[in-house]
């Protein structure tokens, strides 16, 4: 035994051989860690081909969720310009992710996390994308035409140019919204809440109400044509220059609403509340306001031709006469006030208010003229 340690200690070869074996189980590990990117751009290749090959095919929603939240995670990989159609997924976790011109049309995107993604330019046409989260998301030129956002949260949204027309958006959030010269054409908005909220704590009297108001959406030239606002809250809302030709606004609060240059041809603004809002130059041609309070409305230079004003409630019973002395009087008043009157009217509340009705030609006078 001894013999043989001596021979493998003075055998030259041997202690070469262990040399070499012991560099590669130390190097071993090293080499590991070196070819560790290599393999990671390797795997990432393959799973960027599965998205690639899913985009040509419907299907494949939970391999697609997965590897879409990978990247996301890991931050490894552009998702722009993506092609998902048509897939199902629901719960979707991606915060921050950059998502330009992504395709989702079609697509069920419930329950998704896009808060602080940029969305810019992305197709949402179709898709569902109920009580999905895209607070603080950049939206702009998007298209979410007929797309289900009931519940979605769209606080804080840049969605300037957002294409909404007939997306469903009950109940949806558009707290301190950036929607300059969105689309919501046909659109839903039965009941959602787009007005400015009264800062809590203080009391304010007049002018000075504007400027405790917080919290709305910049809504500037928002196209609201043929949508449904009944019940929705507008109050104190920056709406000038907005059209809302043949939409229906039953209801809706309007509350010193900045409506000058609004276009309501044709509107339906039943029992709507339009106190202290500002209509000047607005147009309200055949447009409904039976029911509505006008009371301190601003009606300066507005267009009220062929409008309904059945029981609508005005602030004075000379409402007419004082419409007609205004600097700058609606559009062909003192034909419009031979149509009208102003009567005495006890609220339910036993107050006094201020109805308007129909000018009715007395039954024999209506004889004589026929004769």
């Amino acid at each position: 035994m001894q013999r043989i340690v001596c021979f493998v200690s003075g055998s030259a070869t041997l202690k070469v051989v262990f040399g070499v074996l012991a560099l590669v189980v130390a190097t071993t590990p090293l080499v590991y860690i070196i070819e560790a990117p290599e393999r990671d751009r390797a795997r990432d290749h393959l799973k960027w081909l599965v998205l690639v090959d899913a985009s040509g095919r419907p299907g494949g929603g939970g391999a697609v969720r997965e590897i879409l939240e990978d990247f996301n995670r890991r931050g490894s990989k552009s998702l722009a310009g993506l092609r998902l159609r048509e897939k199902d997924l629901a719960g979707l976790q991606l915060p921050e992710a950059a998502l330009v011109r992504v395709d989702f049309s079609g697509t069920v995107l419930a329950g998704a996390n896009f808060s602080r993604a940029d969305l810019s330019n992305v197709v949402l046409d179709g898709g569902n994308l109920r009580a999905a989260n895209l607070s603080q998301a950049r939206l702009p030129g998007a298209t979410a035409r007929n797309v289900d956002l009931r519940e979605a949260n769209l606080s804080r949204i840049d969605g300037h140019e957002v294409d909404f027309s007939g997306a469903d958006l009950r109940g949806a959030n558009f707290n301190e919204a950036y929607l300059y010269m969105a689309s919501f054409r046909s659109a839903d908005l039965t009941g959602v809440r787009l007005g400015m909220t009264l800062a809590s704590g203080g009391r304010y009297r007049g002018t000075d109400m504007t400027a405790a108001m917080s919290g709305g959406p910049d809504l500037r030239l928002a196209d609201f044509t043929g949508a449904r606002l009944a019940g929705a809250d507008l109050t104190a809302a920056l709406l000038e220059g907005n059209r809302f030709t043949r939409a229906i606004l039953n209801g809706a609060s309007l509350r010193g609403a900045q409506l000058r240059q609004a276009d309501f041809t044709g509107a339906q603004l039943k029992d709507s509340d339009l106190t202290r809002a500002q209509l000047n130059g607005s147009i309200l041609r055949e447009a409904d306001l039976a029911g509505a309070t006008l009371t301190g409305a601003d009606l300066s230079g507005a267009d009220l031709a062929n409008a309904r004003l059945d029981a609508a409630v005005v602030g004075r019973v000379d409402w007419f006469k004082w419409l007609t002395e205004l600097a700058l009087p609606p559009v062909r008043i003192t034909e419009i006030a031979s149509q009208w009157r102003v009567i005495e009217s006890q609220a339910s509340n036993g107050q006094t208010r201020f109805v308007i009705q129909a000018n009715r030609q007395p039954a024999a006078a209506s004889t004589a003229n026929s004769n």
